[in-house]
């Protein structure tokens, strides 16, 4: 008997790795999210006995709070833990609200580590790891600065681990899609804003989480959906940071790298 942990589980990739991981025998299904109807609404489309669990990973207090307690209480093992909570924002580092940037890196990076750290001790001998990392994490992107630096983060962290519980035969993978099908394009865009060139073609979920199930049962260390990606990953040891930083924020933001933005203001602190 053992259970499946899934964070981010009420849209896009996590709601997915629900729906395939409720047909592979799991005794239970965990599924985290901060949205409660939708959580709900996910839940009632198992037939798995899920547990809906609604917490805000980008709050510390509310992880202590909520998930803490349920995780050490759990009643059986966790043999497979998919941490995909996680958002981005699409913009220049000065454009963009300094509270949203710093609950990217709570949410992609503090949250990853806090309940990686918090259910290590109640996994399965041969549990399995997956860390929803990007294929933003190959590279600084100008443009999206913060979100690939907190992706290439979990990519790091996702390899480390991988050699840590080696010899506890846990396996750790490291995620990286593309730009795929979920409300990822919508949050990453200030409103108002046309979606950036990046997210013209998008992947279809399903098959993007299907192979991630299946790379992790072939323990695998990254799973990359797409000739692309899976090239850019190859590409990114032979050329410069600079050049990848300032390609991209052309891409990205429109806005080649010479543009000289107007100078605004230090914003006031109180």
């Amino acid at each position: 008997m053992s259970i499946a942990l899934i964070t981010g589980a009420s849209s896009g990739i996590g709601r997915e790795f629900v729906r395939q991981l409720d047909s592979q025998g799991f005794h239970e299904l965990w599924i985290v999210a901060r949205r409660k109807e939708r959580l709900a609404a996910v839940a009632a489309e198992c037939t798995t006995p899920t547990k809906a669990i609604v917490c805000d990973l980008s709050r510390t207090e509310e992880i202590e709070k909520t998930l803490r307690p349920l995780i050490k209480n759990a009643p059986h093992p966790f043999s497979c833990v998919v941490n995909n909570a996680g958002f981005g924002k699409v913009g220049r580092v000065s454009q963009l609200s300094r509270e949203g940037q710093m609950t990217m890196v709570d949410l992609n990076c503090r949250a990853v580590v806090a309940v990686t750290h918090l259910v290590l001790p109640y996994m399965d001998t041969s549990g399995t790891l997956i860390q929803v990392s990007s294929a933003a994490s190959f590279g600084p992107l100008g443009g999206f600065a913060v979100y690939a630096a907190t992706k290439a983060f979990v990519t790091s962290f996702s390899l480390a681990l991988w050699a840590e519980l080696a010899e506890e035969n846990i396996h750790v993978m490291a995620m990286c899609p593309g730009p795929t099908e979920s409300e990822f394009s919508r949050v990453a865009h200030e409103e108002g804003k046309s979606p950036s060139a990046i997210f013209d073609s998008k992947y279809a979920v399903a098959p993007v989480v299907e192979k991630a199930l299946r790379d992790a049962a072939q323990k695998k260390r990254y799973s990359i959906y797409g000739k692309k990606e899976q090239f850019l990953f190859h590409l990114r040891t032979l050329l410069p940071d600079s050049f990848i930083a300032r390609a991209s924020l052309k891409k990205i933001v429109g806005i080649s790298p010479s543009h000289r933005r107007k100078n605004t203001p230090p914003e006031k602190t109180t």
